[in-house]
């Protein structure tokens, strides 16, 4: 399967004297290996999976109210060569009685954990990229459509996303539900996972031993242009 990156420090090159190359401290962002507990939604609790690690899971504490439950990642991305940067979480709750446009929403943000301050929605990161809220998408506060409804979602699904140099993907259990071309570096920037729990979907657990099982070049087409569409009506509690 595909190789991550070495999260820890990385050797220079070895000396023309042939000296043992010395470690250079890596001082990139660590990589996200679950929730940042400090900084979720007010709605949102952070806790231990035993199976996927410390911090990994994210629930929403009043399931009546639809909003306040936005998680983020303790970490940037990894990035896998030759497929791009990645990652993925489970369906652990869904409620199938909770209706509505207002659903699951995953992305990506450039926006640092620890400067996150309790939003209500996802969307509310106006560096957020994110799919979700039905069959949205929301680039960096444009709104379009997607291919993908995160209505569909059911308990047990694997969620991913893949950033590449052009596109954004979404899978589900391993199958392409949506891909755009985000029309930005995001490529060259450090990117943190961001979601929203609301709608159907009450708890979900980050998967960061996981790795993609395919390449860029293994892609299906890309959904056709986005159309303009506004946020939904929604009501805070």
């Amino acid at each position: 399967g595909p190789q991550t990156e070495q999260p820890s420090g990385v050797p220079s090159e070895a000396t023309s004297e042939g000296k043992e190359p010395t470690l250079v401290k890596d001082r990139r962002p660590a990589i996200c290996q679950g929730f940042h507990a400090a900084t979720r939604s007010w709605n949102c609790i952070v806790k231990a999976s035993a199976s996927a690690g410390p911090n990994c899971v994210a629930k929403r504490v009043n399931v009546a109210s639809l909003n306040g439950a936005v998680a983020v990642g303790d970490g940037r991305l990894a990035h896998f060569p030759d497929v791009g940067h990645f990652y993925c979480l489970s369906v652990d709750e869904f409620d199938f009685s909770v209706e509505g446009t207002m659903a699951f929403a995953i992305g990506v943000t450039t926006t640092q954990p620890a400067q996150f301050s309790g939003l209500q929605y996802a969307y509310h990161d106006k560096n957020a990229i994110l799919f979700g809220y039905g069959s949205r998408s929301i680039f960096r506060n444009k709104w379009g459509e997607s291919r993908w409804d995160s209505r569909q979602l059911r308990r047990g699904d694997k969620v991913s996303l893949l950033v590449t140099a052009e596109d954004i993907v979404v899978f589900v259990n391993g199958k392409q539900r949506s891909r755009m071309a985000h029309g930005a570096p995001i490529a060259d920037e450090y990117l943190y996972p961001i979601v929203d729990i609301i709608g159907g979907a009450q708890q979900i657990t980050m998967l960061p031993r996981e790795q993609p099982h395919f390449g860029a070049r293994n892609l299906r087409g890309r959904d056709p242009p986005p159309k303009k569409k506004t946020p939904a009506t929604t009501t805070t509690a």
